[in-house]
């Protein structure tokens, strides 16, 4: 209420949500309760799980567990291959429209074209190796935080697996195959990793996944992905 108008700063917003955001801290989860030394808060499925997302499926080289309440991170920027086919075809052309729009052009049309979101972080660097890449997001929560991927392109948990294993063997050069059973318990681990335990939580935010994220909010989505600031910063929400 005190600031003059036209005098706010984008640095100003980005600070204050900053600020707040560091606010919004979440009760330890299963998995950090058992990592502090309760052998009993993982579920015997829940354990599998994390000694299957620690090797066979190899989630933990990008969602790392490590310090005392693990981020379930590593904050770097990878290709997924998620979203790429759709622009395989115009892929040369939309880079090139993308390296001669100005840093403002492009923080808007991320946000506004599917096509040129899909690139990543290129779009921030210009930097050719960086197409398709996003960051890795946390794990915390992740029943909760439906849609998944950068694009909000799947709408459940157990698809977003899939969609993660399939890739993840492109990268390897092989195929990660797992049983029902071995599936059945990454779930589980990954079920764990929720500081929210209340049911009518989950289902309501399970029934919200039921369709992919509108296009529109892909973008934004991908935008924050990509290492953008974001397109609402400083809106006011209705």
């Amino acid at each position: 209420d005190n600031v003059p108008p036209g005098s706010l700063k984008l640095s100003d917003i980005t600070r204050a949500l900053v600020t707040y955001e560091r606010t919004l801290t979440a009760p330890p989860n299963a998995l950090d309760r058992y990592r502090a030394g309760d052998r009993s808060a993982l579920s015997l499925a829940a354990r599998e799980g994390l000694v299957m997302f620690r090797g066979k499926a190899d989630c933990a080289s990008c969602h790392l567990i490590a310090g005392q309440a693990a981020s379930l991170t590593d904050n770097q920027f990878h290709s997924s291959g998620v979203g790429l086919a759709a622009i395989t075809p115009a892929l040369a052309q939309l880079a090139s429209a993308v390296a001669h729009m100005s840093q403002a052009e492009r923080f808007e049309k991320i946000v506004s074209d599917p096509h040129i979101a899909a690139l990543g972080r290129y779009v921030v660097t210009l930097n050719p190796q960086d197409i398709g890449k996003f960051r890795t997001p946390s794990l915390r929560n992740v029943t909760l935080t439906a849609p998944y991927m950068h694009d909000g392109s799947i709408a459940t948990l157990p698809q977003a697996v899939d969609i993660e294993l399939y890739y993840r063997g492109l990268a390897l050069g092989h195929p990660i195959l797992l049983s029902t059973v071995e599936k059945r318990d990454l779930l589980a681990f990954l079920q764990s990793l929720s500081s929210v335990p209340d049911q009518k939580s989950t289902i309501a935010f399970t029934e919200r996944a039921v369709k992919p994220a509108p296009v529109l909010m892909r973008a934004r989505v991908s935008r924050v992905a990509a290492g953008m600031p974001s397109a609402d910063h400083g809106r006011r929400q209705p």
